[in-house]
């Protein structure tokens, strides 16, 4: 089963793997070891490492390399091609008031794209972990919310969470 979360950028910038990198170690705590010196997003058309200082590309998809075997992969996509519209808000928003709602609305509409991180089966045993701490350092990086989109897999319902309440978030 693939399990799937969006992060809701807030920011017009489009960002890259140095952005990401430093937060996703200080939230892995032990699990720091699996991020080498190597490791980093992989741009899975070319095979080709993503320059740690260069913006994730629109419509690329990208495995993530890490000193663990693991099937995470990230997306960034442009709004105008993958427009994210009011039902999807309110459906996965029920978390939130109703002005959270249409400011988010307004602001991830501004920023022009979003992300989604990506675990296929045959995961590994600290996939979730890395999965959730990959959300967060995201999800600060880029001014935006995580969106839970399947309940049963962390301890929080479905909804869309800004990333200081996710940061806490564990596997069921």
């Amino acid at each position: 089963m693939s399990v799937d979360l969006d992060i809701l950028s807030t920011s017009p910038t489009v960002i890259c793997w140095n952005d990401v990198k430093d937060r996703l170690k200080g939230l892995l705590g032990p699990l720091a070891s699996a991020l080498g010196e190597n490791s980093g997003p992989v741009t899975l058309r070319t095979h080709q490492a993503l320059e740690p200082d260069a913006p994730f590309s629109f419509e690329d998809s990208y495995s993530l390399n890490l000193e663990i075997q693991n099937t995470l992969d990230i997306h960034v996509w442009s709004n105008a091609k993958y427009p994210i519209g009011r039902g999807y808000f309110e459906d996965y928003g029920r978390n939130l008031t109703p002005e959270t709602v249409e400011d988010l609305i307004d602001r991830c509409r501004s920023a022009g794209h979003h992300y989604e991180i990506g675990s296929f089966a045959g995961r590994g045993p600290h996939e979730f972990q890395i999965m959730a701490a990959l959300a967060v350092a995201i999800a600060e990086a880029c001014q935006g919310y995580v969106v839970l989109m399947n309940d049963g897999i962390f301890d929080l319902a479905t909804g869309i969470y800004a990333p200081e309440q996710f940061r806490q978030v564990r596997r069921i």
